[in-house]
């Protein structure tokens, strides 16, 4: 009599499918909290830098964004259309080579793909647990590797007999036996995860993330949670400049098409963001000092030692 296969109950904690951005999302949140926790030589990514990707924003959560991009790229077969500087009414200067725009969509194709073909509940670090029925343990053992099934015995005869000391023929007959196999996924997805972010780098990530290279761009940066991009911008200390102001960057937060963290004269480092008309706004690095609102690119500036 041929087996039939039982239907295999989840393992605990896992559930049905798993849609690829979520399952992703909590790799990255477990691959990067292992990093911080003990770092890894294989993952080049500095603490500050995935504490930045970890950190908390509700209105603006940069590890969910790039848990989606990773997700799209996955599902369209390439990466998304960068940011270009015309756009935002800036003229195109440095960009990412297309060796490198090749390398990154070839890690993130191959490794999310991986994660993809992967079983929900190994993508969820389940344990994969597989039942076959048989309707008696002569041909349980005839079909599954009797080494495997009952190491040390070497014929059927042998095996059948080990079994009936505690299963009697008369239940063999009425229920059958059951073949229960329960094994840890070979493929590990967390490590399939830290060899996309290491392919990609900080680079790759900010890219991803839809950050803008040019060349005064500072390496490692990444946009400043919203919540302080607001605070700081209402600390203006009048009311109504304070409301139109709030106005204008919620707009400007919304409708951003070109993001760089570049240096300026006087003020180093700063993050900055234009919408397509041209106009922006310009913030400390960190966030945490509103520098001033901007208006469309002037070649004006670049003579004077400014560097978008």
């Amino acid at each position: 009599m041929a087996s039939s296969e039982t239907p295999p109950p989840p393992s605990p904690g896992t559930g049905g499918a798993v849609p690829l951005a979520p399952a992703l999302l909590g790799l990255l949140r477990f691959v990067l909290s292992s990093h911080l926790a003990a770092p890894d030589p294989a993952l080049p990514l500095s603490p500050s830098y995935c504490s930045r990707l970890l950190l908390d924003d509700d209105d603006d959560d940069l590890l969910e964004k790039l848990a989606a991009g990773l997700a799209r790229c996955v599902e369209e077969g390439r990466l998304p259309v960068a940011a270009a500087a015309a756009e935002a009414g800036i003229p195109a200067g440095e960009a990412w080579s297309e060796e490198r725009e090749r390398e990154w969509e070839a890690v993130v194709l191959e490794k999310g793909n991986e994660l993809k073909r992967l079983e929900p509940k190994k993508l969820k670090g389940g344990w994969q647990l597989v039942i076959r029925k048989y309707a008696s343990f002569s041909e349980m053992l005839q079909a599954e590797m009797i080494s495997e099934v009952l190491p040390g015995i070497s014929s059927i005869e042998q095996g059948v007999g080990v079994y009936r000391k505690f299963y009697t023929e008369e239940k063999e007959s009425l229920y059958g036996v059951l073949a229960i196999s329960v094994s840890k996924p070979t493929a590990q997805p967390y490590i399939i995860m830290t060899e996309l972010l290491a392919g990609l780098g900080s680079d790759g990530l900010g890219r991803l993330l839809g950050m803008v290279k040019t060349a005064g761009t500072v390496q490692d940066g990444l946009p400043p949670p919203r919540s302080v991009l607001i605070s700081s911008c209402m600390k203006l200390h009048q009311p109504n400049k304070n409301q139109l102001a709030s106005e204008i960057i919620d707009r400007l937060l919304r409708e951003c098409c070109w993001m760089n963290i570049h240096l300026t004269q006087p003020y180093g480092p700063v993050y900055e963001i234009r919408v397509h008309e041209g106009y922006g706004a310009r913030w400390s690095q960190d966030g945490s000092k509103f520098i001033g609102f901007l208006e469309p690119y002037s070649p004006e500036g670049f003579s004077r030692g400014w560097k978008h």
